[in-house]
Formats: C-alpha cells, sequence, structure tokens
C-alpha cells in the first residue's frame, strides 16, 4: 500500500468494527516505524524526547493523551472521516518518523 487513500480504506473498516478493533500500519522493511488507530486514538512510534506539539498542532487538532520518550505518543483526533485520519497519519510518518515522500507501508487490522 502507499497513499492516504490506501489507509482510509483500512481505517473505514476499523471505524466499522467492534470497539478495541485496532489498524496498525508500518513503514515497510522497518517494523520501528509504527502507527495505531483504535476507538479515536493514535498510538503512534515517536522518536521524540520531548512532547512533538508542533508537529501534532501542525497535522491537525489532537490532543496529547500520553507520550514516553524515544517510544511512543498517543493522541485523541478531533476528525472523524477516514480520509482526514489517514492523512494525519500519513502525514505523522513523513514529518515525525521521517518517512520517506512515497513510502510503502503494511497494515494489520485486529481485536483488542
Amino acid at each position: 500500500m502507499t497513499d492516504v487513500a490506501d489507509m482510509a480504506a483500512v481505517l473505514s473498516r476499523v471505524m466499522r468494527g467492534r470497539e478495541g478493533t485496532c489498524a496498525t500500519f508500518t513503514v515497510r522493511g522497518d517494523p520501528g516505524r509504527w502507527v495505531q488507530f483504535v476507538d479515536g486514538q493514535v498510538n503512534m512510534a515517536s522518536f521524540a524526547v520531548s512532547p512533538p506539539k508542533a508537529v501534532v498542532e501542525a497535522l491537525g487538532p489532537a490532543a496529547i493523551v500520553a507520550f514516553q520518550p524515544r517510544k511512543y505518543l498517543t493522541v485523541r483526533l478531533v476528525a472523524q472521516d477516514p480520509y482526514e485520519v489517514a492523512g494525519w497519519i500519513h502525514g505523522y510518518f513523513l514529518k515525525a518518523l521521517d518517512a520517506p515522500e512515497g513510502f510503502l507501508f503494511d497494515a494489520d487490522i485486529e481485536q483488542l
């Protein structure tokens, strides 16, 4: 998979699923660059040493819920539309996880 539309298709399935349905996206060949979406929250890898407020604000309305330096970041998004959420996640891969433009990703769906 390669683009926001592919991500949105996965997210649409997850959003229609039961509570606890989780989508995990990883950069193909680099499992350390990952983002999960479940129940309106996005949990993702973070390489930052302090909460990346500027990146979160630049991507669109979201509230930081949890942060562990150089481990993970969790936010609650205002966006509810699969395409808007996919755009936010795709932007995070590019801006915070340094994924190259046009990166390939894998997606898994699981029930937590």
